[in-house]
């Protein structure tokens, strides 16, 4: 990390960390109260950001990650709140999403939410981490019946495929993690992640709603290696190219741009005493 963007991931910490201590129960937040603005006496609602998926998203406030940096970015103006669950696939996600969620509000509470499945799903069935696996069929039923209940609760939904897969770096974590238990046999291999991925691309368009292809994003860059801290989670630089590709595809929407969003609280230059 050169020293141009040590200070901004040092603030997407603190932001991270912020979010992480004021989030509250997704489904406890009431969109349609009268005191939606913050009149005197009542806590102000802010326009709310949903990053929900598996691992991927929930080490997402690591240092340098991608959910700290998307609070640092909208710091002021939006709450990101952070629904990752390590371990889990779709099938998994489905079966808690309406306490996730809570009953379909009158408007959408969420102004973005993302989704980030498929890195479980895609594990293989018949190794360590197979009690994961979803086969890609009910993968792409479920991701998709995630997406239509996400869509009743953002205005805008994101969509993000699984990451490419390092076989090299997974084997060399599960030595350095398990020593001489280590099986010596991949868990996940790259050439499946690659077909969830582009389900996951399908599923998006079939639906409407945006999406970061991670798995040829990552395929595109002769360094994806570097951004992998255990051939599968992200090292800083990869939080980084996962953030930097969301912002790209959160830019071509107008109204979901910084400057559309105004600060819930006015400037302290706007306080100073005259």
């Amino acid at each position: 990390m050169d020293a141009a963007t040590r200070p901004l991931w040092i603030a997407a910490g603190v932001a991270g960390a912020l979010a992480v201590l004021q989030a509250i129960t997704w489904s406890h937040r009431d969109p349609n109260r009268s005191d939606a603005q913050g009149s005197r006496g009542a806590r102000r609602e802010w326009p709310e950001i949903l990053v929900f998926g598996d691992s991927l998203t929930e080490r997402g406030y690591e240092e340098g990650g991608w959910c700290a940096a998307l609070q640092n970015m909208y710091v002021g103006r939006a709450h990101v709140f952070p629904a990752g669950f390590g371990g889990y696939n779709t099938r998994f996600a489905l079966s808690m999403l309406a306490d996730l969620l809570g009953p379909p509000p009158v408007s959408p509470r969420a102004l973005v939410a993302t989704v980030w499945f498929g890195a479980n799903d895609a594990a293989l069935q018949d190794k360590g981490h197979g009690w994961v696996h979803v086969p890609i069929d009910e993968y792409t039923r479920n991701l998709a019946e995630i997406v239509q209940a996400v869509k009743r609760h953002a205005t805008h939904v994101v969509v993000l495929t699984p990451p490419r897969i390092d076989g090299e770096g997974r084997l060399a974590f599960q030595v350095a993690k398990y020593g001489a238990g280590a099986t010596g046999e991949l868990e996940r291999i790259d050439s499946e992640n690659r077909r969830y991925a582009a389900a996951a691309v399908g599923v998006a368009e079939t639906a409407g709603v945006l999406h970061v292809d991670v798995y040829s994003a990552m395929a595109a860059d002769p360094r994806w290696r570097e951004m992998l801290v255990d051939g599968l989670h992200f090292t800083p630089f990869g939080q980084r190219f996962v953030f930097d590709r969301l912002r790209e595809v959160l830019a071509t929407v107008p109204d979901l741009a910084v400057d559309a969003l105004p600060r819930q609280f006015r400037h302290c230059t706007e306080l100073k005493r005259k």
